[in-house]
């Protein structure tokens, strides 16, 4: 059994020797398939393992961790935050107001192996989800942490820290792309499921 009584707390499975497969909204017994048998009470966030994990949140507020593998995310209901970490990650944030992390560029690289947010919600508007990139340094040439800029549908420039929002998938889909070098090459995107790439606005983002 995983207590985690009072506080916000963590389950991690990082030494899990295949992929595991754990929801906080299981009660019970679950079988996490790569580390045993858990009963979670108390517990408010999840680390998966190198493997290619699926971890499930809640009806309250989680965070939700992939680490490496291709993994498979569900935020469920809450205000939650998710980050695949390395490898092609699928990430639903589910209801509520969610927060999708990239800590690092190379969390999602160009191509196929992408991020892909399957629910993207309030693009453009006052309130809903964001993506959040703020941890990532906009340009990489410049000493400290900078942020990006976001400039729309236009193309890259060769200025590093610029974010722009591309149709992908015949315009029914959206890649959000940055350059952090600026040579007008994007280094990172994420693809967001039944998003126009023209609706995304600064505010959609932690720059």
């Amino acid at each position: 059994m995983i207590d985690g009584d009072d506080g916000y707390d963590t389950a991690y499975y990082g030494s899990a020797q295949a992929a595991v497969n754990v929801s906080l909204a299981i009660v019970g017994a679950q079988n996490t398939l790569g580390d045993g048998t858990d009963v979670l009470r108390g517990v408010e966030a999840l680390s998966g393992s190198v493997h290619n994990d699926t971890l499930t949140g809640d009806a309250g507020s989680n965070s939700l961790y992939g680490d490496d593998g291709d993994d498979t995310l569900f935020g469920g209901a809450g205000n939650d935050s998710l980050s695949g970490g390395q490898g092609s990650d699928l990430l639903r944030g589910g209801a509520g107001n969610d927060a999708f992390i990239l800590p690092w560029g190379f969390d999602s690289r160009v191509g196929d192996t992408h991020d892909t947010i399957l629910d993207f919600t309030g693009v453009g508007a006052a309130a809903g989800d964001w993506i959040d990139l703020g941890a990532i340094d906009a340009n990489i040439g410049v000493a400290g942490d900078q942020a990006f800029t976001f400039i729309g549908i236009g193309p890259f420039t060769g200025v590093a820290g610029q974010l722009h929002a591309v149709a992908a998938n015949g315009g029914a889909d959206s890649l959000i792309q940055g350059d952090v070098t600026g040579d007008g090459v994007a280094d990172f995107e994420i693809l967001v499921k039944n998003t126009s790439a023209a609706a995304w606005v600064a505010s959609d983002f932690i720059l």
